[in-house]
């Protein structure tokens, strides 16, 4: 099966390779007569219209370009910092060669703030030829981006780079707030949206010239300086509504994002990615834990209520910029699941489980920027997270084998925790090629829980269990960046300590009371190295560690992120990635015994709390686009080799009590390959446009495990493939139909032997319309968006 799907996706993608086109070339020149190295060349088929090509001239000057055989003209627009930017009109049938003359432009040194880099690009998105209506989000456009990649919870990727910021007319505005802007920005607002590729922040010190990134969005003039704001009501089949609301203000100085949702579908408008990466990076497995909920969506239930706020304020001047972001969450959750168990046709058992969950989250970031003197500038970021929720499970079980017998269970589950994070900056600038850091960090999480269970038809079963868990970490860290131009050099020094405790309590004298603590004190010497060479770019990166704790002593580690990215071309790159990083076991997860569940202990057996798992991971990644050929294809392959993995497993059964142990195996593999690719066809004189993509995704993981009491190799295979097709027609009541097959196929071995196996087909089928109809002062828009979804799912 999986060498079918392998090839068929193979012939789509080489398919895509036969299709004729036309070179063009130039050579750009000073006003001087000098040849004009990188400016970027950007080639469409009208003045306004979206662009078919683009490249950079080389160091004499010279460009070539390819595109589609057929047209009569194009525009050719030039571009470079110093010179005045230009556009023409080339006749094709006349001439496939061009020579420009640049004129020189005067700028003050004021005006730079972006150092130039030769293959630096800024993407312009022609939004208004892909056949939009106003309704149309910022990830509506991108989707539709060739070499843009959108993921469902707001992660972006740009040749082989992960985007983070959205700017606003040219200010940072949505900072790690993917899903909000991808969601909330409408094409109605928007005069053009760009990438730009290795974007300077100017209140940033930093030689190095690759950069991650941004998306801006430039509003249209009647949208800067206004504050504009909007409600919308629906109301749906089962008495399903939803309410949603938002206003911003675009300004110079003042930036301002509100959005609300208020839904009884389940629909979740947030990302666990729009909580501060402070918080995630630092947090405990527990408290991620906790987040899951308010993050995952849920349709199969008989009640789920969802209300999400978020309020975003920037504000800009000339020497300093702050923000704030504030987020709220609300869910409450219903759900039932009831199962069966045949043994022929007799009924040897069913269950029926009930489950609400009421949750609350409050998360806070505050960041202020400033440039302190000429040659420093000082940074904080401020962020905390408050949560807590209830989650109350009742599972009814009846065994009608010999006689019948029924059990009633009861589970509550009611965390709490409180996330507190400050990072502190301070860069200054020695001389035109030498700064240093400092940096001041700090992270506090407390966590408790009560966990209640109890089994009804038992007489004194009430089993209840309180955790009690804290964290304090702080780290300073002194780093010297060298401009060693082509190579940029970073060498620090770091002093961290952790401090962690944790209590776990029982009431009615169940178990006995156990504590923990742990103290971790690190030294770390951090050394990179980046810079370019022709068309390949570099950077190396290595974190020697010795590693201090009571009873371990000192131990030696190293944390390391390289990376290699060769350009073919502008939208054409191969990367290979590598990195290695360590993490100590959860605290809260080492106590001597915990309570799971009514009849579920884990347990835990000469397990060190000052023990870590090592990650070490390589990854290969090409990334082809082609706007001229409408095609666009990303290969990735990634390698992941975990060692000393902490993993539960079933020990014994005891009165009907199931006791895990906690024990660590020695590693455990994966290997992923994730392929996509589509390729665009015009069609007709009103350029109609059809797209034939393709997609495939296997990840299979190899670890030891404990099954019967016996040691044996466990195998978890992930098969996902996909076709698409997408018609977009010019001129016409439907904007997009589109259809995509998937199947997702999941199978589970043991020493070679399957176990289990589940495959769930999925076709999806959706038209999208509007018509603009106007007479006299009334225009009339006529929208409809048809979905049909076919699930069938196959286990064994």
């Amino acid at each position: 099966m999986l060498k079918q799907y392998s090839l068929i996706f193979m012939l789509l993608i080489f398919s895509s390779l036969f299709s004729q086109e036309v070179k063009i070339s130039g050579h750009i020149k000073s006003s001087n007569n000098q040849p004009i190295p990188y400016v970027n060349v950007i080639v469409s088929k009208t003045e306004n219209s979206q662009p078919i090509t683009f490249g950079y001239s080389n160091e004499e000057g010279e460009f070539s370009v390819m595109i589609p055989e057929g047209l009569e003209a194009i525009m050719i627009n030039v571009s470079s910092i110093g010179f005045q930017e230009q556009s023409l009109r080339l006749n094709i049938k006349e001439t496939k060669y061009v020579e420009i003359i640049l004129e020189d432009s005067v700028t003050s040194l004021d005006e730079i703030v972006i150092k130039a880099r030769p293959k630096g690009d800024t993407l312009n998105l022609g939004i208004h030829d892909m056949n939009l209506t106003d309704d149309k989000t910022l990830r509506d456009m991108l989707n539709k981006t060739d070499g843009i990649i959108i993921s469902r919870d707001g992660g972006i990727m740009y040749r082989g780079k992960q985007i983070n910021k959205i700017l606003i007319n040219g200010k940072e505005v949505f900072l790690r707030q993917n899903k909000i802007a991808l969601d909330n920005l409408d094409y109605r607002i928007m005069k053009s949206v760009q990438v730009i590729d290795n974007y300077k922040d100017r209140f940033a010190i930093d030689f190095n010239p690759i950069r991650d990134p941004v998306i801006n969005v430039e509003t249209k003039d009647e949208f800067k300086g206004i504050l504009k704001a909007e409600v919308e009501f629906g109301l749906g089949y089962d008495d399903k509504y939803n309410f949603t609301g938002k206003g911003f203000l675009f300004s110079d100085k003042l930036n301002a994002f509100i959005t609300s949702n208020t839904t009884n579908t389940g629909e979740i408008v947030f990302s666990q990615k729009d909580i501060s990466a402070p918080i995630v990076d630092y947090s405990t497995n527990a408290l991620r834990n906790y987040l899951q909920p308010f993050f995952i969506e849920d349709f199969q239930t008989r009640k789920n209520f969802v209300s999400n706020t978020s309020l975003t304020l920037r504000k800009e001047a000339e020497k300093n910029k702050s923000g704030l972001v504030l987020y709220f969450g609300n869910t409450q959750i219903e759900r039932d699941v009831s199962r069966q168990t045949f043994l022929g046709e007799n009924l040897i058992e069913s269950s029926l489980t009930n489950n609400v969950q009421n949750g609350n989250f409050i998360s806070a970031t505050t960041n202020f920027n400033a440039k302190l003197s000429e040659n420093s500038v000082f940074e904080n970021k401020l962020s905390t997270l408050l949560l807590w929720y209830d989650d109350l499970t009742q599972n009814l079980d009846t065994v009608f084998s010999p006689n019948p017998t029924g059990f009633n269970l009861l589970t509550e589950n009611s965390p709490k925790s409180l996330a507190i994070s400050n990072e502190l900056k301070i860069t200054k600038l020695i001389s035109e090629k030498k700064a240093i850091d400092f940096e001041l960090n700090y992270y506090y999480e407390g966590d408790k829980r009560d966990f209640e269970t109890q089994q009804n038809d038992i007489p004194l079963s009430e089993i209840k269990q309180v955790e009690d868990f804290s964290k304090n970490y702080v780290a300073a860290l002194s780093k010297f960046k060298y401009d060693l131009n082509p190579v940029y050099l970073n060498i620090g020094l770091g002093l961290s300590h952790n401090q962690e405790e944790g209590e776990l309590m029982f009431e009615n004298d169940f178990l006995t009371e156990d504590n923990l603590t742990r103290s971790i004190t690190t030294i770390e010497t951090p050394i990179s190295i980046s810079g370019s060479y022709k068309n390949l770019d570099y950077s190396f990166s290595g974190s020697p560690a010795l590693i201090y704790t009571d009873e371990k002593g000192i131990r030696e580690e190293i944390k390391s992120l390289n990376k290699l990215t060769y350009n073919f071309e502008t939208q054409n790159n191969l990367i290979l990635s590598w990195k290695r990083n360590y993490r100590f076991y959860d605290l809260n997860s080492l106590y001597d015994t915990i309570v799971r569940g009514f009849n579920i202990r884990v347990i835990n057996d000469g397990i060190n709390a000052e023990d870590y798992t090592t990650t070490n991971l390589t990854s290969l990644e090409w990334n082809n686009n082609n706007v001229s050929r409408n095609k666009q294809i990303n290969l990735k392959y990634e390698f992941i080799k975990d060692k000393n993995i902490l993993q539960s497993v079933l020990d014994s059964v005891s009165s009907n009590i199931f006791f895990y142990a906690n024990q660590i195996f020695p590693d455990r593999t994966t290997h992923l390959i994730d392929m996509s690719g589509r390729k665009g066809f015009y069609f007709s004189p009103s350029y109609h446009l059809i797209y034939f993509g393709a997609s495939f995704y296997i990840r299979n993981d190899d670890y030891p495990t404990i099954s019967n009491q016996e040691e044996v190799d466990a195998t978890s295979l992930t098969l996902q493939p996909a076709f698409n097709l997408t018609f977009r027609p010019r001129g016409f009541l439907i904007r997009e139909a589109s259809n995509q097959l998937k199947r997702n196929d999941y199978a589970f071995f043991i020493n070679g032997e399957e176990i289990n196996s589940q495959s769930v087909l999925t076709n999806t089928f959706t038209v999208e319309g509007t018509e603009k109809k106007s007479t006299g002062n009334l225009t009339l828009y006529i929208s409809f968006t048809i979905l049909t979804a076919i699930n069938l799912t196959f286990q064994m």
